[in-house]
């Protein structure tokens, strides 16, 4: 079983690199206590944003397994889905 590596052209690398910085976006889950509903002074209305920041950095390793060992629309369609939401 001699499998051929597929070379990835380098921006694919440099894409993956710059999504992974994204991971910073899971530490948003570490604000969720200092909510006012949890007793906290920040305001209600980050709810939702921090929510979405640590979904979407919980996701990030599904993301880049997806642009580094798929190819095709569906691929740039998830990434370009994730980076807009992320946005």
């Amino acid at each position: 079983m001699n499998k051929h590596k597929v070379k990835r052209p380098r921006i694919i690398y440099i894409i993956s690199i710059l999504t992974l910085l994204t991971i910073t976006r899971v530490q948003a889950g570490l604000f969720l206590p200092t909510l006012e509903m949890y007793g906290g002074e920040s305001a209600n209305v980050w709810l939702a944003p921090w929510i979405t920041d640590t979904i979407l950095g919980l996701l990030l390793p599904f993301i880049i397994w997806t642009i580094l060992n798929r190819k095709g629309a569906k691929t740039w369609a998830i990434l370009i889905v994730y980076n807009t939401k992320g946005a």
